[in-house]
């Protein structure tokens, strides 16, 4: 009844005549043409006929041969065919998934099928089906002749313009064709719901066309299949887009409609004929607006072909389709195992170049069933701490990686993950990562190729991009000054993660950067977008979960990568060679390297400075990092979210053996798509690594510190140098810090204070005389003001929109070495007499009795507590010639003596005068010329010389002769040292201290000297 029912529809194929009834005009080998009077014949009467008969047989043969080779490829085509039977409809042989204990976990053939009869089928949904699908169904023997030579039309179109064979041209397939084609050349993708069928095109696709044909027909012809058992088959084996792994129209009607088929309305009907096409498109869930236009199509052609009124037409298009679906939005509708599944089978493609939908295959994969489970409940929203419940739009995505293999354990795919998902979250999910790539992308590197230690020191100031006006700033608005890598990285600082990144870039360069970065697997961003804002994981760096854990783990394999995967091996059902695992070990990084990055994770945990991080803290060793990134302004104009406002949180933990990466945000933007404060205080992503982290114990038993290699030594050098300095006996212990450092990169310089400036110039004067000279050097200002003074501990920074920060200052080399000093050094006939230091340029000596020679003053810069450092020097001989000396009033030949022997024999010279009065020895008699008392310049002296007449007094050795020795003694024994020879009392001679006996004796020759007296 159901097939006299449909109205007959009669199809015409027109065909546009060959040739035209247009007459030939005059032409040049027309008699007729007069315009050919006058010109030469060159071909004879029958020129045209031979031509034309040689072009048709020229077609006639090609027509034939064609012919030929096409009955040749069909009747191979059609011997290739499978044998017709309805055991063909059954299900093949599918793939199946084994987790890492090698049980079977998944089967691709593994559907949730409800089979309906025909009689349960509405005529509705028939009349949908046949008016969208297949019009002439009930009339046709499994081939619609005038529908396909439409389509074959079509084809040559598009065979011409691909320049390929082609079938791609719509509208030629039956049902009884689509049921052949997806029973028995196509099978369902299990992680987007789509029909996968050979090629389309080319000898292979024309090649199952044939086949289709054939196996359609004779179903028919040979009785194989009735028209009912064809259409009841084929809407029992259809994909309606439901995801979970349901097929077939009793249990699709159910989820979408909450009825059975058989209580289907009209627009019910068109909608479930309409989504087919594209499952995962047409469906309300993805897209209701897509789902509403398809279904009005479906009413359109029901209409055309006379299945409905006009009245039953206009009823059905004013039916809110959203008033007929379930509210599916607040089920767990996640399924077991399905997001790794769906990594899976993309993997199995990948590697194997083979479809595992079309291609059976037993895939081997690293997965934990347990340690998946846990993630499916988290998908779930089955774990209170995990699901911020009023907001059901934000997402959130884990991976979890073996760090020695690569291996991808677990993961959390996000939230309600189900194979209607048009994307996987942990890998195709592209966000900035923000500050959890600091550790790899800066430091790292930093310690590889700058021989940088744990304990360095660096800079935390206002800083712009170069190039633009756009000032980077720290999470919490401040600048700190100088910190340390350890305070860098626990908290997360831009500043000194830019000054890092900056290094290495001027070091190694932008396309080794870029290759170091690839070595770690980061191949989601593009070059043309490198620059120092990847620094902190911004612009145009973007990552996934599956790739950031998978690059970590390297960091935690002694810097051998492995690209994170989930599958060990792959075998073939068909007995063909097995693939295994293809993913080389590669060293991207020393293992020393890869060992100190690791410790500045686990100060990030230890330090307790991140929130986001807090719950991760465990008694064992975890190591970890955090990320948060904002929307810009460009954001805010075109979503109309808060700019600056955070659209993305990350955190990425590991313990020795495992390292996982989770992201929480948003999958599309919207002026609601921003992170409150109410959502990061919930911290999803920090709670779900602890989370993780209970799971793996449970699992695996707890973390263990990862092991030192050799190649790591201790340094200790004082704080804040680079290259670092070895401290200095008996400094300051609070300026002496340790690290961890490559061992090829231990190298400690001796403790130097900074390169002084240039002295430029330095003028001497002189003021005084000789006896007292003061000389006052005058030296340039030292260039840098703040190094005169002793370095404060903080000090101003200014940002580029002048507000003033106070940064801290935890080393200055004035703290060792002191503050620069002005410095002059006196040297007199080249021995240095005195060195004297000042604060300020002046410099002031005083040269003291100073008689002859000559006098040189040396000026430099030095530094207070460390005089052997300093600047050039420059020196200045000194012209001491007009300085005044000041003529003492000489009383005795010693002051005479004296002043000669100060300033030179040059300046005075000594004559004797005798004198009877021995009281007068020893006197000035006169001075010529006499300055006495008077100030003379040196140079007069010398010029004048001073001649300085000396009383005398002379002993008559005769008077004293044969008299008492006691009265000789008694007059001059004050005077000479005297030695009495003989037992007498008389003086019989007096000698000198040769014994030679003396007539006379000059008191101003002989003073002092030893007399020997002999007596009798």
């Amino acid at each position: 009844m159901k097939e006299n029912s449909k109205k007959k529809l009669e199809s015409t194929l027109e065909i546009p005549k060959l040739g035209s009834s247009k007459k030939a005009g005059p032409s040049p080998n027309n008699p007729q043409d007069p315009s050919s009077k006058n010109k030469k014949k060159t071909h004879s009467p029958h020129y045209k006929a031979r031509i034309f008969a040689g072009i048709l047989g020229t077609i006639t043969a090609i027509g034939v041969l064609g012919v030929l080779v096409v009955s040749i490829f069909v009747v191979s085509a059609v011997n290739e065919s499978p044998e017709v039977s309805v055991d063909m409809f059954e299900n093949l042989d599918s793939t199946v998934i084994l987790d890492a204990n090698g049980d079977v976990f998944y089967d691709t053939g593994a559907k949730l099928v409800e089979n309906i009869t025909y009689e349960d089928i509405p005529n509705s949904l028939i009349d949908a089906f046949l008016s969208i699908e297949d019009s002439r169904f009930y009339e046709h023997n499994g081939f619609d002749l005038p529908r396909f030579s439409i389509a074959m039309l079509n084809n040559v179109k598009d065979s011409v313009l691909s320049m390929r064979l082609s079938f791609s041209g719509g509208g030629a397939s039956t049902i009884d064709m689509q049921l052949v084609r997806n029973g028995v050349f196509s099978k369902e993708d299990p992680v987007t719901g789509e029909v996968v069928t050979p090629a389309d095109s080319g000898p292979d696709g024309i090649k199952r066309k044939i086949q289709e044909i054939y196996i359609a027909t004779s179903l028919n012809n040979n009785n194989i299949l009735s028209k009912r058992s064809i259409f009841q088959m084929y809407v029992n084996k259809i994909n309606f887009g439901t995801g979970n792994n349901i097929l077939g129209v009793e249990k699709s009607a159910n989820f979408y409609f909450d009825k059975s088929v058989s209580e289907l309305n009209l627009v019910e009907s068109a909608f479930l004929a309409g989504v087919i096409n594209s499952p995962s498109n047409n469906t309300p869930y993805a897209s209701l607006e897509t789902a509403t236009d398809r279904t009005h199509t479906v009413i359109d052609m029901m209409l055309h072909h006379g299945y409905i009124s006009e009245e039953e037409h206009a009823r059905a298009m004013t039916v809110p389709l959203e008033n007929l679906f379930v509210d599916r939005s607040g089920e767990n509708q996640t399924l077991d195992y399905q997001a790794y599944v769906d990594l899976v089978l993309a993997e199995a493609e990948e590697i194997t170049g083979k479809s595992p939908v079309t291609t059976p295959m037993v895939i081997h994969t690293a997965m934990n069933i347990n340690v998946q489970t846990a993630m499916d409940q988290v998908s779930r929203r089955e774990v209170s701490n995990l699901n911020f419940g009023s907001r059901t739009d934000l997402q959130m995505a884990s991976s979890i990686v073996d760090n020695s293999t690569g291996e991808v354990i677990a993961v959390m795919g996000g939230y309600d993950y189900n194979n209607k998902r048009s994307w996987l979250r942990v890998k195709e999910t592209h966000s900035q990562p923000g500050s959890t790539i600091k550790p790899l992308v800066d430091y790292a590197p930093a310690f590889e190729y700058l021989g940088w230690a744990t304990s360095h020191v660096m800079m935390d100031q206002p800083y712009v991009w170069g190039g633009t006006d756009f000032a980077v700033g720290n999470w919490d608005g401040r600048f700190e000054g100088q910190v340390t890598l350890r305070r860098a990285i626990s908290d997360s600082r831009n500043i000194p993660a830019i000054e890092a990144f900056t290094a290495v870039y001027d070091s190694i360069g932008r396309q080794r950067y870029i290759e170091y970065l690839r070595s770690f697997g980061f191949n989601i961003f593009e070059e043309d977008g490198f620059d120092h804002q990847f620094s902190i994981g911004g612009n145009r760096f973007e990552t996934s979960p599956y790739e950031l854990a998978g690059a970590y783990a390297a960091i935690f394999n002694g810097g051998v990568f492995t690209e994170p995967h989930t599958i060990r091996q792959v075998d073939f059902k068909d007995g063909s060679e097995s693939v295994m695992s293809p993913y080389a070990s590669n060293q991207v990084i020393s293992e020393a390297a890869a060992f100190m990055t690791a410790q500045t994770m686990r100060y990030v945990i230890l330090d307790n400075l991140t929130y986001t991080a807090r719950p991760t803290r465990r008694s064992y060793p975890v190591y970890g990092k955090t990320g948060t990134t904002n929307h810009d302004q460009a954001n805010a104009n075109n979503f109309g979210v808060p700019a600056n406002s955070a659209k993305d949180l990350w955190i990425v933990n590991a313990t020795d053996r495992f390292t996982f990466a989770t992201w929480s945000g948003f999958d599309k933007f919207d002026k609601d798509a921003w992170l409150t404060t109410e959502i990061q205080r919930f911290n999803l992503p920090g709670n779900m690594n602890s989370y993780i982290l209970d799971v793996l114990a449970e699992e695996y038993g707890v973390g263990r510190e990862i092991s030192r290699p050799s190649t790591v030594s201790d340094i200790t050098h004082i704080l804040g140098t680079f290259p670092y300095q070895s401290p200095i006996d008996g400094m300051d212990s609070s300026l002496i810090t340790t690290g961890l450092i490559k061992r090829d990169r231990l190298n400690l310089v001796e403790a130097t204070p900074p390169t002084l400036n240039d002295l430029a110039s330095a003028t001497i004067t002189t003021s005084g005389g000789l006896l007292n000279t003061k000389i006052t050097v005058n030296m340039t200002p030292y260039p840098n003001a703040d190094a005169l003074t002793v370095a404060p501990t903080t000090f101003e920074m200014t940002s580029s929109t002048g507000r003033t920060f106070t940064g801290k200052r935890l080393y200055d080399p004035s703290w060792i070495f002191g503050a620069v000093r002005y410095q002059a050094d006196l040297y007199v006939n080249g021995e240095l007499q005195k060195t004297v230091m000042s604060d300020t340029e002046n410099v002031e000596l005083t040269l003291s009795n100073f008689t002859s020679g000559e006098v040189r003053v040396c000026a430099y810069y030095t530094f207070e507590k460390n005089q052997d450092k300093r600047s050039n020097e420059i020196c200045n001989t000194l012209d001491m010639s007009n300085s005044e000396v000041e003529v003492p009033d000489f009383e005795t030949e010693d002051d005479v003596t004296g002043f000669s022997n100060q300033y030179g024999k040059d300046v005075v010279s000594l004559t004797y005068q005798p004198v009877s009065d021995i009281n007068r020895y020893n006197t000035v008699a006169s001075v010529s010329p006499d300055y006495r008392g008077q100030k003379v310049t040196l140079s007069k002296l010398k010029s004048s010389k001073m001649t300085v007449v000396i009383n005398d007094f002379v002993i008559d050795v005769m008077n004293y002769t044969n008299r008492p020795y006691s009265e000789f003694a008694n007059q001059f024994g004050g005077y000479f040292t005297l030695k009495k020879e003989g037992s007498g009392n008389n003086i019989v001679s007096i000698s000198g201290p040769n014994e030679t006996p003396l007539t006379s004796i000059r008191l101003s020759s002989m003073e002092g000297q030893t007399l020997t007296i002999k007596t009798q």
